[in-house]
C-alpha cells in the first residue's frame, strides 16, 4: 500500500468516543494539527519498506531495446536512480552477438544467462571480467548453447533455471520444439556445446509422462531436483521428477499436474514461476495475476482447499498489470518487471492480509519508460551479507604501565580484518591472530587513568569503554641501603631497598658518581658490587630511564687496615707498640698514616690504654686487638679517630 494509506489505517482511533476511518481522518481537525508527526511517519515508513539492499543487484533485459540492464541501489533509499544506479550491462555494442528477443537471466557462477528468443535462439553467457560493471568487453561474451552444439537448435528458448548436478534447464515452446533441455557443461570449457553436455529433461512427445506439456513456457527448479513447469496452452502447472534417477523426467510417473483450474483464478499466460522457500509464485502476464502455491498436505499438488492464494488479483488491481517476469527478493516480497509501466515493482503484503492491494505495490525503478521499453525479464542477485563489525569481548591483562609496552590480548568476533587498535585515542601496534584475537603493544600515554579500547574494521567499529587503564609509575624510591658502609677497595656486595622500578627496565645504580654493577633486582630490592672510591660519605643514585633518585650520603666508604698494626709494616709486635707510645709521649714524633690502628682497644681514642691492651695480648695472654683484626678490614663501629690516608690494598 502507499504510504499515506497505510498511515491512514495505523492512525484509525476512537476520538471523543467516536470511531473515525481514514476518509474522517481526512476530515478531522486532528489531520491538519499532526502535519508534523504525519510527514515523520511517512519518513519512517519508507525507511521499513525498502525493497532492495544497497549491496542487491538486480539485472533486467529488455526485448524492446535488445539490452540487459544492471541496476544496484547504491544510496540505499530503495529506488534505483536511472542516472547513477543503472549501467547498460550488455547491449549491441559488444563484439558479441546481438541480441534479439532476451525474455529470461539465470546466474552461473559469476556469470548471467540469458535466453534470447528471436532470432540469435541461444543461451549466451556474460561475464564482467575486467569488474568494470559490464559485459560488453572482448572475451565477456560466448555462447553457453546455440545452434553449433551437435544437439538439437533452440527454437524459442525461452524460461531458465538451476538443474540437478549444476546443470542448466531452457525451455522451448517454439513451433518446432517444445521440451525441456538439460545442459550441463563436463569439460569445464564455460559451455554446453561439446557431445555429451546436452539431454532432454523433458519432450512433449515422450508417451509416458501424462499430462502432456504442449507449450512449455516459465520453469522453477528445487534443490532436490523438483521442476515445475507452466504451459500455456493448458492454463497449468506440470510438475517434473525424475523419479527413477536415468536423468530426465520421460517415465511414467514423473510427470503430475501440480495446479490446475479456476479457482483461485484462472491462468492464461503463466510467463513466470519463482521458488519462495517451499511456496511457488506463478504469475499470469495476461491478466496481471500471481498465484502462490504450496503443497500443504504433502500430497504432490497445490489442488486442495487453502494451497493456491490468489496474492495478486490483476482484475481489481492495476498497479500491475503486464508482469513479463518476476523475482522473490525475500521475506515474502516480489520484485516485477511490468510491460505496462516499462519498470519495476516491488509487492508486497504490507497489512498481512494474506493478499497484495494496490496501494502495496512500490516503485523501485520507474522513470516513465525513458530508458526500458520493454522489460521482458528480471534477475534479482542478493549481494553477500554485510560483513559484521568487530566485537570485543575481553581485554587481557586490564591495565599496565603508563609507559606502555604492555603485550595485550583483545578477544571478541569479526576481527580478521581490524585495520586499527586505539587506546585512549592513540594508535596502537597490533598483530591480527585470527578472527577472535588481536595482540597489540599499548602505546605510551600521556596521563594515567582508564581509556577505551577502539576497535576498527571497513565493517565498522567497537568501543570497550574504559577498558584498560594506564598505571601511573610509583615514585622511584630508596628507603634502606645495607650495609650503609663498605671499604674504599669496592667489591662489596650492598642491597638497595625502596620501590617504583621496573625489574625489566634498564636500571642504573652509582656509588658517588661510579657505576656499581648490579647482580639482582627484585621488585623491592637491587644488589650491587661496590665501585673502588676514596674515603667519605657518597650519594647513592638510581635511574630507571624514566625516573630517578638519590639518597643523599646514603654510603661511607672506609678505609681498610688492620688494628694494632700501627708501624703499617705487616705485623702486629712490639714495635707497634713502642710506635703507639712514640705518639703520645715524644714530641715531634711523626704522625701515623691510620690513627685506627693505634686504638688497639677500639675505645675511639689513641691513649695508654692502646699500648697497654697490645703488650698483654702479646705477651701476658690478653685479648687481641678489637676487629679488623688479624686480617685487614674496616672499622664497622665507625667510632675511631680515623684512617683517611692510609689504604694498604692500594696498590
Amino acid at each position: 500500500m502507499s504510504y499515506y494509506t497505510f498511515l491512514r489505517r495505523f492512525c484509525t482511533r476512537r476520538i471523543d468516543g467516536h470511531i473515525f476511518d481514514g476518509h474522517f481522518l481526512d476530515r478531522h481537525p486532528l489531520w491538519s494539527r499532526t502535519a508534523t508527526l504525519a510527514s515523520a511517519l511517512l519518513l519512517l515508513l519508507h525507511a521499513l519498506v525498502q525493497p532492495v539492499a544497497a549491496n542487491d543487484v538486480t539485472y533486467v533485459c529488455d526485448s524492446g531495446t535488445d539490452a540487459i540492464y544492471r541496476m544496484v541501489d547504491s544510496d540505499g533509499n530503495g529506488m534505483i536512480d536511472p542516472a547513477t544506479e543503472v549501467v547498460i550491462f550488455y547491449d549491441d555494442t559488444s563484439p558479441g552477438p546481438d541480441l534479439s528477443t532476451p525474455l529470461h537471466l539465470l546466474t552461473l557462477g559469476d556469470s548471467v544467462l540469458v535466453a534470447d528468443a528471436g532470432t540469435v535462439d541461444s543461451v549466451l553467457r556474460l561475464t564482467d571480467l575486467n569488474d568494470d560493471g559490464d559485459a560488453n568487453d572482448a572475451g565477456e561474451v560466448i555462447a553457453y548453447y546455440d545452434d553449433t552444439a551437435p544437439g538439437i537448435d533452440l527454437s524459442t528458448a525461452n524460461g531458465l533455471a538451476h538443474g540437478p548436478a549444476g546443470s542448466v534447464l531452457v525451455s522451448d515452446d517454439g513451433a518446432s520444439v517444445r521440451s525441456i533441455l538439460r545442459l550441463t557443461d563436463i569439460n569445464g570449457d564455460g559451455d554446453a556445446n561439446d557431445d555429451g553436455e546436452l539431454a532432454i529433461y523433458y519432450d512433449q512427445s515422450a508417451v509416458a509422462p501424462t499430462p502432456v506439456v504442449t507449450d512449455p513456457e516459465a520453469i522453477a527448479a528445487t534443490t532436490t531436483g523438483i521442476v515445475y513447469v507452466t504451459d500455456t496452452a493448458t492454463g497449468r502447472i506440470v510438475r517434473l521428477s525424475d523419479t527413477n534417477g536415468d536423468g530426465d523426467a520421460l517415465d511414467a510417473g514423473e510427470a503430475t499436474v501440480f495446479f490446475e483450474g479456476t479457482a483461485p483464478a484462472t491462468l492464461t499466460d503463466l510467463d513466470t514461476l519463482q521458488l519462495d522457500g517451499s511456496v511457488l509464485v506463478a504469475v499470469d502476464e495476461d491478466n496481471g495475476t500471481v498465484l502462490r502455491l504450496s503443497d500443504s498436505n504433502g500430497d504432490g499438488d497445490a489442488l486442495d482447499a487453502g494451497e493456491a492464494v490468489l496474492w495478486v488479483d490483476g482484475a481489481a488491481n492495476p498497479a500491475a498489470s503486464d508482469p513479463n517476469d518476476a523475482a522473490t527478493i525475500g521475506n515474502g516480497r516480489l520484485l516485477l518487471a511490468d510491460g505496462a509501466i516499462d519498470g519495476l515493482l516491488v509487492a508486497e503484503d504490507l497489512d498481512g492480509s494474506g493478499a497484495v492491494e494496490n496501494g502495496e505495490f512500490t516503485a523501485y525503478f520507474d522513470d516513465a519508460g525513458a530508458l526500458l521499453a520493454t522489460p521482458s525479464g528480471v534477475l534479482f542477485v542478493a549481494g553477500a551479507p554485510p560483513s559484521p563489525a568487530p566485537q570485543v569481548s575481553t581485554v587481557s591483562p586490564p591495565q599496565g604501565p603508563q609507559a606502555g609496552g604492555t603485550l595485550v590480548t583483545i578477544a571478541g568476533s569479526s576481527l580478521l580484518e581490524v585495520t586499527s587498535v586505539q587506546f585512549g585515542g592513540i594508535v596502537a601496534t597490533f598483530t591480527v591472530i585470527d578472527d577472535n584475537t588481536i595482540e597489540v603493544l599499548t602505546p605510551p600515554m600521556a596521563t594515567a587513568g582508564s581509556v577505551d579500547v577502539a576497535v576498527e574494521s571497513p565493517h565498522g567499529a567497537v568501543v570497550a569503554v574504559a577498558a584498560f587503564e594506564f598505571v601511573a609509575p610509583l615514585a622511584l624510591t630508596i628507603t634502606t641501603v645495607d650495609p650503609p658502609f663498605g671499604a674504599t677497595s669496592g667489591g662489596d656486595t650492598v642491597a638497595l631497598f625502596g620501590a617504583g622500578w621496573d625489574v625489566a627496565a634498564p636500571i642504573t645504580v652509582t656509588f658517588g658518581g661510579l657505576v656499581a654493577p648490579i647482580t639482582m633486582v627484585t621488585t623491592t630490592m637491587i644488589a650491587v658490587q661496590t665501585p673502588r672510591h676514596p674515603t667519605g660519605l657518597v650519594h647513592v643514585e638510581l635511574d630507571d630511564g624514566m625516573q630517578s633518585t638519590i639518597a643523599s650520603g646514603a654510603f661511607e666508604y672506609r678505609t681498610p687496615f688492620v688494628r694494632g698494626d700501627s708501624n703499617v709494616n705487616g705485623n702486629v709486635d712490639l714495635g707497634d707498640a713502642i710506635t703507639q707510645l712514640t705518639y703520645l709521649y715524644v714530641p715531634g714524633a711523626p704522625q701515623p698514616t691510620c690513627l685506627d690502628t693505634l686504638d688497639t682497644n677500639d675505645d675511639g681514642e689513641v691513649d695508654l690504654g692502646d699500648p697497654v691492651t697490645l703488650l698483654t695480648y702479646l705477651f701476658s695472654g690478653g685479648p687481641p686487638p678489637a676487629t679488623p683484626f688479624p686480617d685487614v678490614g674496616i672499622d664497622t663501629t665507625a667510632a675511631g679517630p680515623g684512617c683517611a690516608a692510609y689504604d694498604p690494598l692500594q696498590p
